[in-house]
């Protein structure tokens, strides 16, 4: 988790390790570290952010495919992406072929654990849009909206989400080159556990109110309670203020405007454990 940079890992160390100067030493680590030197984005994704019209979590998800990739000792050459575009929470899974087949296992572990989708978001690939697809969306009665191949900028939440695993898998050990579809949960747990940059909070926290440990909180390499950093709030309000809050972010704030007065003003208010909402 440490390898996706400071902004997404300082507050898990702030929350564990208070008072003891940890931004220092976490800078001076990530600049001495060589899989961050070697591996970091050296070009920032552009693409154009759509307006999202999200209102609560699996209202809609974006999905769309990394590959055709080497294929791994498995046989995995693709990986299946779809983000949740209230929160941004992340799922992957390793494909050895992109069939409907494979995309129907992938969605049906998803809605087995968080429910079924109200809407989903992909592209024209033969794999999205194939007949025994559209029948297990009717079925379902999920609502789809597709696109043409390539067109980046109408599916941009999943694609800058496809750009942070390319990264993530970039910096695994050269042990796992040929076995890349082994890490998946490990990228996605990180993903999911670390603060998104939109959100000014992790996907896990704003889908379900409260913040998960980590491996460190049950060696115990800290001594503050588990019950702090889980911090969880049963306030229904506050939760509904979170997803309007991340609303607010995803329809009226560009990417990449960081110094935007509106955007800071509204990041500053999206906690899901706030207290009370902020003037």
């Amino acid at each position: 988790m440490s390898h996706l940079g400071y902004k997404k890992s300082i507050d898990l160390l702030r929350a564990r390790l208070p008072g003891q100067n940890v931004e220092k030493k976490y800078l001076d680590y990530l600049r001495k570290c060589p899989i961050c030197q070697v591996s970091n984005r050296r070009k920032k994704l552009h693409y154009k952010q759509e307006t999202i019209f999200s209102s609560y979590p699996m209202e809609m998800i974006s999905m769309d495919l990394i590959g055709k990739l080497n294929a791994s000792q498995s046989g995995v050459q693709y990986i299946a992406v779809a983000v949740d575009n209230l929160t941004r929470f992340v799922w992957l899974k390793g494909l050895s072929t992109c069939t409907s087949t494979e995309i129907i296992d992938f969605l049906d572990d998803i809605i087995s654990v968080f429910g079924i989708c109200a809407n989903i978001k992909t592209d024209d690939q033969t794999c999205f849009i194939s007949i025994v697809l559209k029948h297990y969306y009717g079925t379902l009665k999920i609502l789809v909206h597709s696109t043409i191949r390539g067109h980046l900028s109408w599916n941009s939440i999943c694609e800058r989400m496809i750009g942070s695993v390319n990264l993530c898998m970039r910096r695994m050990s050269d042990e796992y080159f040929n076995r890349y579809d082994e890490l998946l949960p490990q990228i996605m747990y990180s993903l999911n556990n670390t603060k998104h940059p939109a959100t000014n909070t992790s996907p896990h926290e704003l889908m379900f109110g409260w913040s998960s440990l980590i491996p460190a909180d049950l060696k115990r390499y800290h001594e503050q309670p588990l019950n702090k950093i889980v911090n969880y709030n049963q306030d229904k309000h506050f939760r509904m203020l979170a997803f309007e809050m991340a609303q607010k972010v995803s329809t009226n704030i560009k990417a990449g405007q960081t110094k935007d007065k509106l955007a800071k003003k509204v990041r500053d208010k999206i906690n899901v454990n706030d207290k009370e909402p902020q003037p």
